[in-house]
């Protein structure tokens, strides 16, 4: 809005805003395109989000190192889905899992991932972070899986930094006891 257009990715914010692209955001903007200074992968031939995909699997292997995911059977509900690209990434990683439900507050992107069969593997909802409330009881999910989302309302001074407090306490009061919050993103 701020624009006058509808701004989709980090690299057309850095476009409108005249300054220059960091490879970290050509990266999530441009999934098919190699870590600079690397050649292109023949993989992305045949999927085009194979960079996107090998972060996932990072993600999840860092995930790991303190949640033993093949034994997990969840619930787990997974916020700021996108598209759903890390679903059956997650569903690889957690081959014991029951309920997996993935979320985004854009509805267009929930309908291309209903599209690519995504909803055979997740319950796909339209979610807001600052009102999980509204759709899911205390301590429904024994992990929280958060991709970028609560990580944008980082307390830093940014315009979201009097959302994050709400989105954390929103993401707690999911949590069943011992339960685990991921976030996928930097959190100060």
């Amino acid at each position: 809005e701020r624009y006058g257009q509808g701004v989709v990715s980090w690299y057309e914010q850095y476009e409108l805003e005249g300054r220059a692209i960091p490879d970290w955001v050509r990266q999530l903007s441009y999934p098919c395109l190699p870590p600079k200074g690397m050649p292109q992968a023949p993989e992305v031939g045949v999927n085009p989000h194979f960079y996107l995909d090998a972060f996932y699997h990072r993600v999840c292997s860092l995930a790991a190192t303190v949640i033993d995911l093949p034994a997990f059977t969840g619930p787990c509900l997974f916020t700021g889905s996108g598209l759903g690209g890390m679903v059956p990434i997650l569903r690889q990683h957690m081959p014991r899992l029951g309920r997996l439900a993935a979320g985004d507050i854009v509805p267009f992107f929930l309908q291309i991932a209903q599209s690519r069969g995504l909803d055979r593997q997740a319950e796909l909802l339209v979610l807001d972070v600052l009102a999980l409330d509204r759709l899911f009881a205390a301590g429904e999910f024994a992990m929280v899986l958060d991709d970028a989302i609560v990580s944008h309302m980082r307390n830093d001074g940014s315009c979201n930094a009097h959302l994050f407090r709400p989105a954390v306490e929103q993401v707690h009061r999911l949590l069943a006891p011992g339960g685990y919050f991921l976030p996928n993103g930097s959190l100060k």
